[in-house]
């Protein structure tokens, strides 16, 4: 004869039957553990109903305008002044400078710009406090090929600070610098040619022997590297 005990076990169990025969047939608990797919359905549905408004997209980060409209160190002012501090390849935009307003010049500088390489430089980018002034300099007892584009770190935009200011180095410790025959090779820098051009630091013959070398360089570069 069963025990009490076991009787009221039985009866407590039969008691909870429709309750428990409601939870297994609710349409919210499918009877048995959700399996990995289906829970991520669930969650993914939740999710794209709480996104279902466009979240608003953020504004691209504009890089900074840098002008230059001279690299005659005679004729540099605060407006020329630029920072390249922990940049790689910093964008100048070349701004016209002449008074006659049909100098053709004007129009075609207002188009150009000129991306600077932190080439030579360690980790590939300007170090810190790079500030000053992009210059056109040809060496002492140089001839005029030898002509190149340095940048003079100032203390401050003032065009006096020049003589206190000092050439940014490379990390051999030589004068960085963007030489003449590098600029006709490189379609980067026909900006600079043209500055260059219109300020007479250089001459249209001096270009043209400067383009004609760099490509005589190139192509022997070719030859001996396929030799």
């Amino acid at each position: 004869m069963p025990s009490p005990t076991m009787v009221a076990s039985f009866r407590m169990l039969s008691s909870q039957r429709p309750f428990l025969r409601h939870i297994r047939h609710t349409p919210h608990w499918p009877g048995k553990w959700p399996t990995v797919s289906h829970a991520r359905q669930l969650t993914t549905g939740s999710r794209e109903l709480e996104g279902d408004s466009p979240q608003p997209e953020r504004p691209k980060r504009r890089q900074k305008l840098r002008k230059i409209r001279t690299l005659d160190p005679t004729k540099l002012s605060p407006r020329d002044y630029v920072d390249f501090s922990m940049l790689r390849q910093p964008n100048v935009e070349l701004v016209a400078q002449s008074s006659d307003l049909n100098d053709a010049s004007n129009a075609l500088l207002g188009r150009l710009s000129a991306t600077i390489n932190a080439r030579g430089i360690r980790d590939g980018k300007f170090p810190p406090n790079t500030a000053g002034f992009l210059y056109y300099h040809t060496p002492p007892y140089s001839p005029p090929l030898a002509g190149e584009v340095r940048f003079r770190i100032t203390p401050s935009p003032d065009t006096a600070s020049l003589s206190e200011g000092n050439d940014l180095l490379t990390e051999y410790g030589i004068p960085w610098k963007i030489p003449l025959l590098h600029m006709t090779d490189k379609k980067g820098y026909t900006g600079l040619q043209t500055l260059l051009l219109r300020d007479g630091l250089v001459t249209p013959q001096l270009l043209d022997i400067a383009t004609s070398i760099s490509k005589s360089v190139k192509t022997l570069s070719r030859i001996v590297g396929g030799a």
